[in-house]
């Protein structure tokens, strides 16, 4: 078998903005086979349609294949596939010419090759015939075409017929010929959660899935997700149980074939894992302590005369809650003291409160108002404001305790 001693050569370009129009995309002409052997390559915009034609002269039986590499990968092949419209091979009775229409579903780098094949089951090209190949518009094109030229030359050399079914009895032809991609997903999509992807393109043979997300912080982070099952079709993932340190945001998943295919980014929302905290007195700002009494306390502020009142038991006794307030006013003081405590809590990077609890406590004429407004659970702001009267010889508290939800690992102020 001889290989033919002529090569294709074409030019394709760069796209331009503007829609495309029919006419020649390639200049023709003819080279020896010590030339390089590349394929045709130029990078093409989604939609750009073309017409692949071959041409011979001589009547020995060659045929002829078109196969479309993406990004250097196999992406489609022409051979016996009936939707391509075109006649794949031809003799020395058979047309001269034969054309095939492709259309470029995405903007990518595409290269492609024309092999001779044996046709019709006689002998592959003898290598008397002088061949040509021309990429053309094809009429009522919209996508965006090319150009400027650039040149590299695709061979056409002689291989055994084969058919693609056979082929892909050896090989994982989902793996080689398609790219993955990820339609669609379903299940628990949080630390720990068992989470599914639905697409094509995956393989037979195990690869990877991995998770990109981003910290509170910002960076960009990579995680392996486990992988429970892994079918041509359908990945079963597990995500790491120990995540933290993000908030519910918009992620991505990359899937990487065994025969290492990499997908596209396939977005879906990834939750935090969620903690409880108090918190503390430390944690929030007093804008307001109303100090009218004999002793007046607002968390860690205090003022008046007296810190135990002689004959009352009552001493002042200090927490750590969110808030704490406490007035007293001794034995003999004329009139009633009055005010308004206000307390401010501001949560940050996703934290709200979830619940509070307030009691309240006074002696005879005194008294305390529960918290105005009332907790916003779900809010990450929360502005109360306590109002109180203290008659003399009395005295009143009261103690808030709140208790916030967010995302693990990251701080709520």
């Amino acid at each position: 078998m001889k290989p033919i001693t002529h090569l294709l050569a074409a030019a394709l370009a760069c796209a331009l903005a503007g829609p495309a129009a029919a006419g020649t995309l390639s200049a023709v002409v003819t080279r020896d086979t010590t030339q390089a052997n590349d394929p045709i390559v130029s990078t093409v915009v989604a939609g750009t349609q073309v017409a692949i034609e071959a041409s011979k002269t001589g009547t020995d039986n060659c045929g002829w294949q078109a196969d479309v590499f993406k990004n250097n990968v196999l992406y489609s092949t022409f051979e016996n596939d009936p939707s391509a419209g075109a006649t794949k091979g031809f003799g020395g009775s058979d047309p001269t010419v034969a054309r095939i229409y492709f259309s470029f579903g995405e903007a990518a780098e595409y290269g492609i090759e024309i092999h001779g094949i044996q046709h019709n089951n006689k002998p592959p090209c003898a290598g008397s015939a002088l061949t040509s190949l021309a990429v053309t518009a094809k009429p009522g094109s919209t996508g965006v075409l090319l150009e400027k030229v650039k040149d590299h030359l695709g061979v056409l050399k002689p291989r055994p017929q084969a058919q693609l079914a056979e082929a892909c009895k050896n090989v994982d032809c989902g793996a080689l010929i398609q790219l993955p991609v990820v339609e669609g997903h379903f299940g628990f999509s949080k630390p720990g959660g068992v989470l599914a992807f639905k697409g094509k393109g995956f393989g037979k043979s195990q690869g990877h899935a991995t998770l990109v997300y981003h910290l509170w912080t910002g960076q960009t982070q990579f995680a392996p997700l486990q992988i429970i099952e892994w079918k041509p079709g359908l990945i079963g993932t597990k995500i790491p149980a120990n995540l933290a340190g993000f908030l519910d945001q918009t992620a991505s998943v990359i899937v990487t074939t065994a025969a290492n295919r990499v997908s596209p980014g396939y977005s879906f929302t990834l939750l935090a894992t969620k903690d409880v905290v108090e918190i503390k007195e430390k944690d929030v700002k007093l804008v307001y302590c109303a100090m009218d009494s004999n002793s007046d306390w607002c968390n860690d502020v205090h003022g008046g005369d007296y810190e135990v009142f002689p004959g009352s038991g009552q001493h002042i006794v200090k927490g750590d809650e969110a808030v704490n307030g406490k007035h007293w006013n001794a034995w003999g003081t004329i009139g009633d003291d009055k005010g308004n405590d206000v307390y401010e809590i501001h949560l940050k990077n996703g934290w709200v409160i979830a619940w509070t609890n307030t009691v309240r406590s006074s002696t005879s004429g005194a008294w305390v108002k529960s918290p105005s407004p009332a907790a916003p659970n779900g809010s990450s702001y929360w502005k109360p404001s306590y109002e109180w009267l203290a008659t003399p010889n009395d005295y009143l508290r009261y103690t808030t305790w709140v208790f916030a939800e967010g995302p693990r690992g990251v701080p709520f102020k």
